[in-house]
């Protein structure tokens, strides 16, 4: 009985040895074959995309996107429909106070589009292009004005077609038609229809031309 144990033993062991080689090369192999499926799986998952792995360039983005759209409504506005603007000097004192009035401009006007007689207007400048003016509009296509102030000899025109005549409310303070001729409605840019007086902290609406300017002759007004 000791031999068949001994053998039995003994084919055992040479099984295992025979077995060992085999079994270290498949645990090889399966260390080996492990980072190459781990590779195949980070090559196969997508990417995080750009502005998530450079949060300050998603920020910088999201900032000029919507910068840009702000900038841009807001000069089609101002272009368009209405704008703001500080008004400075005399010539139109004292509708307009000489120390600066915050004008309200409306762009519907514009080309002199709809713009009649004592209207306060802002316009390119015919002689200077790069200078805005703000006048009041005396005088429309075939009137008959009166170029010089009244206590002065002067020369009578008739505004020709697709002008306006435009002076200043404080007329010695004020270069005008009187210099520069019958305006070009081309130029005209917007009318002014409101005031905002820093000094009186107040607003007024000068839709209508405002109070204190001059004012077209009427013969129907006309009292001896």
């Amino acid at each position: 009985m000791a031999m068949p144990v001994f053998s039995l033993v003994a084919r055992r062991l040479a099984i295992h040895r025979i077995s060992s080689p085999f079994t270290a090369l498949r645990r090889a192999s399966t260390k080996q074959s492990g980072p190459k499926l781990q590779i195949k799986k980070a090559i196969t998952e997508p990417a995080p995309p750009l502005l998530a792995r450079y949060p300050y360039v998603y920020i910088f983005y999201r900032v000029f996107k919507y910068g840009v759209g702000f900038a841009l409504s807001l000069h089609i506005f101002a272009e368009y429909f209405f704008s703001l603007n500080l008004g400075q000097g005399m010539s139109m004192s004292p509708t307009l106070n000489a120390s600066g009035d915050w004008m309200l401009l409306s762009k519907r006007y514009r080309r002199g589009r709809d713009v009649a007689v004592g209207d306060i207007i802002s316009f390119k400048h015919p002689v200077d292009q790069y200078t805005y003016s703000v006048k009041r509009v005396v005088a429309m296509p075939g009137d008959i004005v009166l170029r010089d102030s009244p206590d002065t000899s002067g020369q009578l025109i008739q505004i020709p077609e697709g002008h306006c005549y435009v002076v200043g409310d404080n007329l010695p303070w004020s270069r005008d038609s009187r210099m520069f001729g019958p305006l070009p409605l081309g130029l005209v840019k917007a009318k002014v229809i409101g005031k905002f007086s820093t000094s009186e902290m107040k607003w007024s609406s000068l839709r209508d031309g405002g109070d204190g300017g001059m004012r077209p002759y009427n013969p129907d007004n006309d009292v001896d």
